[in-house]
């Protein structure tokens, strides 16, 4: 984390960022860099040691030191589990309560999700890039998954190739916003 010392002035944990987007104004609220890429996952049912082996490889690979941030809401197992093995790493954020997920949601550049339909309505609106844990046998997330807007895998490994090249790859990520479009 940067610190950077103003005379006469408070200092703070970022620099100052000239993007004033919404996505970056929610990840200033979340405490986050606003410049850096942020992936959130939405998940309470995923098996704890699937989940901590999957964003372990996301953290390891990922050269741009993404913001990951976790909320696995009604599952308090899950959230120790992935506490005790990933809560040591700087930019992984756990949260086990159902903190404003809107936010998160409106801070992500990237959703991982297990495809629960209360989320759908919300990476509609925002047309966020979408990685489905799993299959996309449901028809509203087969149509996201046909339509280029997400994509799904059952394999952790798979999963987090799927994510470090979605947060490497602006083009990409941007394409699947627009395909909500289409």
């Amino acid at each position: 984390m940067f610190s950077y010392h103003y005379p006469g002035k408070q200092a703070v944990a970022f620099p100052p960022s000239k993007d004033h987007s919404s996505s970056a104004e929610a990840k200033r609220a979340l405490g986050l860099d606003p410049d850096a890429l942020h992936l959130v996952a939405l998940v309470s049912n995923t098996p704890g040691d699937f989940l901590s082996d999957l964003l372990s490889m996301v953290y390891v690979c990922d050269d741009h030191d993404s913001e990951i941030s976790i909320l696995c809401a009604n599952n308090a197992g899950l959230f120790q589990k992935l506490d005790d093995e990933l809560g040591h790493l700087e930019t992984i954020h756990l949260h086990d309560k159902e903190i404003d997920w809107r936010k998160l949601l409106d801070s992500a550049d990237l959703l991982l999700t297990e495809g629960q339909d209360s989320v759908l309505a919300e990476a509609l609106k925002r047309q966020l890039p979408l990685v489905l844990i799993g299959t996309a046998e449901q028809d509203a997330w087969a149509y996201l998954a046909d339509q280029g807007c997400a994509v799904s895998s059952q394999d952790d490994v798979e999963l987090a190739e799927l994510c470090v090249r979605l947060l490497d790859d602006e083009g990409l990520r941007a394409k699947m916003a627009g395909a909500y479009l289409h």
